[in-house]
């Protein structure tokens, strides 16, 4: 597996990288031309100029001796030049005791000639070219040092190396925020997946690159498709629940008007409890849930204050309900939640003598208590509860009532959950620690 937003990254280095050195290679060697250029420009107008002088004067010495009183008569002035025809020769003052060496190559060539040299440690530029002179010909070589130009080509090179790292720290910068932040609503999608997966509510914004925002709308359907759909299913529970309320009643009915001591009225009476139990559950779990689509945020003060009333509305204040809640909210699905405390306090309403205790831990993960002044329940049955096998149809019906949707949901969200005899009401007490939950104190 490979991350697409590094390699865009590389690429871009790499590629940015290549285009600032060819640039800053291409930049370099311009620079050095056009001062090449400048400085053979000025050659070639003092060789000129030298080759004038020949001509007015038709002497080699006195045309050094005209040309001597510029930068030319100053020793290692860093400008010479050198007359030559045939065996004759004559420089410049500024030659001091040092001589003009040219390639062997060079020597005899019967075009100008352009190359580097040497004269008292200063580097040279040196043009040296044929001009006729009656039936002769008079090879004028000129030569000025350039190291004040090296210098400043090294400097201009060193500006240039540090302005083009700077360029393109700066290009790289701006281009990975820009990658980012084209990328960042495929971390939004991931992010809203993971919360679809948890039962929550999600609408993604459609901004970002028009290759990206086709995949946020599809995510956005699936959302409301999800959502759409475990309303229908939560609807259609309590509805079927409800129409086979009716007709369960006419069976009871009926086996009512048959022999009590019947073995068949008995076995069936049997089975409509059971059916009975069934259906009741169910619809204590719909009215419980409630409708709607299910929140990303499930506020616990509001939320638990409603499941509450509900609660004694159903057991017509026969049973007092303490609750103990921080002001605190978590990213739980609400449906999920009101179902797992729905079914947690029904469950404790249903065998309790008068008190019921609801105590939330106030922490950054859900974790809480719900204790009861009932009977309680044996070792053993705690241990069955615990591994949450108690099935739903299995006596003593009450405390096994939602106990597998209880599971289900603590199991979905990572948790664990704890049955035990309560110290302070002497009835069952179960702990519940969601650790899917988790919320910055």
């Amino acid at each position: 597996m490979y991350s697409l937003r590094q390699r865009l990254i590389i690429l871009l280095t790499v590629g940015l990288g290549t285009v600032f050195i060819i640039v800053g290679l291409v930049l370099h060697a311009q620079l050095k031309t056009l001062v090449e250029t400048y400085v053979l420009s000025r050659l070639e107008h003092d060789a000129d100029m030298l080759y004038a002088k020949v001509l007015e004067t038709a002497d080699l010495h006195h045309a050094a001796q005209a040309m001597s009183t510029t930068v030319y008569a100053l020793p290692l002035s860093g400008h010479y030049f050198l007359l030559e025809r045939g065996t004759e020769q004559m420089g410049s003052r500024s030659l001091w005791d040092e001589a003009l060496h040219l390639s062997p190559r060079h020597a005899e060539a019967a075009t100008a000639i352009i190359e580097l040299s040497q004269l008292a440690g200063q580097p040279l530029l040196v043009l040296r070219k044929p001009y006729d002179l009656d039936a002769d010909t008079v090879w004028i070589t000129v030569a000025e040092d350039i190291s004040i130009f090296q210098q400043t080509l090294e400097s201009l090179r060193g500006f240039l190396l540090v302005g083009l790292s700077a360029a393109l720290l700066g290009l790289f910068i701006v281009h990975s925020l820009m990658i980012r932040r084209a990328l960042r609503p495929l971390d939004e999608a991931i992010i809203a997946c993971q919360r679809i997966e948890r039962g929550e509510a999600v609408t993604l914004p459609l901004r970002g690159p028009q290759e990206i925002v086709p995949l946020l709308q599809a995510v956005n359907q699936l959302a409301h498709y999800h959502n759409r759909r475990l309303t229908r299913i939560r609807h259609a529970l309590a509805n079927l629940s409800h129409a086979l309320k009716t007709p369960l009643t006419r069976l009871y009915q009926l086996v009512e008007m048959q022999e009590s001591s019947s073995v068949d009225a008995q076995a069936m009476h049997s089975e409509l409890d059971a059916m009975h139990h069934s259906i009741d559950r169910e619809l204590r779990r719909a009215q419980l849930a409630g409708g709607g689509f299910g929140t990303h945020r499930f506020m616990l003060a509001p939320q638990l204050r409603e499941l509450a009333t509900a609660l004694q509305r159903l057991y017509a204040e026969r049973i007092t309900l303490h609750m103990e809640i921080p002001p605190r909210e978590y990213p739980l699905d609400a449906q999920d939640m009101l179902e797992l405390f729905g079914n947690l306090l029904d469950n404790a309403h249903k065998w309790a003598r008068s008190t019921v205790t609801l105590r939330v831990l106030d922490t950054p993960q859900l974790a809480f208590y719900i204790e009861d002044d009932g009977p309680g329940m044996n070792p053993a049955t705690l241990e069955r509860l615990a591994k949450g096998v108690m099935r739903y149809d299995e006596k003593p019906l009450g405390h096994g009532l939602g106990l597998l949707i209880v599971h289900d949901i603590v199991a979905q969200y990572a948790g664990h959950i704890e049955f035990s005899r309560s110290d302070t009401l002497g009835g069952l007490s179960v702990y519940v620690r969601l650790f899917d939950a988790q919320l910055p104190p």
